[in-house]
């Protein structure tokens, strides 16, 4: 009843030098998996991740992620102690994936969550990826949904031309930093939650941001320092 998982890379290596086929798998990945949900991937160089994936038949509802890090080796991937955070009543999951890929083409594998059936995806490359990193592509105010274990609530956010972030909802303000990464068009994010009734109340967490250019849909996942909760955002310029 969940969704995909992606995983990780390294850099490659230099003329004459064997190239780290973890860096392989570096990307921006897009497709489904069998119970009709949307999913939207990142793997970067150093080895982290983070798969959001739709409610079914909904592909713009968040329904969740999976976050962490793997390995790769001979287009095999493997990754073990995820964070599978589901916003659909089941909460924080342990989580283990495998996978192959085909080189900036295609990416499939299954996702392993505690207490719940396998789930099967494929995906495919987005050149987008490939792209600097710039922050005049994010500026604007967004609307969507704000995720973690506390559940999902209506938020809206904006990020200016110095990359700083701020969003609100429900009575709770949080504010951050967005970087631009040197090995993908993708951000770092740093964010601190407000006093309750925030979600991660008084937390402050870490993680990846992206602009999908296709649609124009503002992806975030961002865990807290003990990966027991995670902040996720998903939505467009409003």
């Amino acid at each position: 009843m969940l969704a995909a998982a992606v995983l990780v890379g390294c850099g490659g290596g230099a003329d004459g030098e064997a190239a780290d086929p973890a860096a392989e798998a570096r990307g921006s990945w897009a497709g489904s998996t069998g119970s009709n949900r949307s999913i939207a991937g990142l793997v970067l160089a150093d080895g982290s991740y983070a798969v959001f994936y739709s409610s079914p038949g909904y592909p713009t509802v968040l329904g969740g992620a999976v976050l962490g890090s793997g390995t790769a080796s001979g287009g095999a991937l493997a990754s073990a102690g995820a964070l599978h955070l589901n916003l659909e009543g089941l909460g924080v999951l342990a989580a283990s994936v495998t996978g192959t890929i085909v080189p900036r083409e295609t990416f499939a594998g299954t996702i392993l969550s505690t207490g719940i059936p396998p789930v099967t995806f494929s995906s495919t490359y987005d050149a987008g990826f490939a792209q600097p990193a710039r922050l005049a592509t994010i500026v604007g105010r967004y609307t969507g949904l704000l995720g973690s274990a506390s559940g999902k609530l209506a938020a809206a956010w904006t990020v200016d031309t110095s990359g700083q972030f701020s969003l609100s909802t429900s009575g709770c303000t949080a504010t951050g930093q967005l970087l631009p990464r040197a090995d993908g068009n993708v951000f770092d994010a740093a964010i601190v939650f407000g006093a309750a009734p925030c979600p991660l109340a008084g937390q402050s967490v870490r993680g990846l941001a992206v602009l999908r250019g296709a649609d124009g849909r503002f992806f975030l996942a961002a865990p807290n320092g003990s990966r027991s909760d995670a902040a996720l955002l998903s939505g467009t310029r409003s």
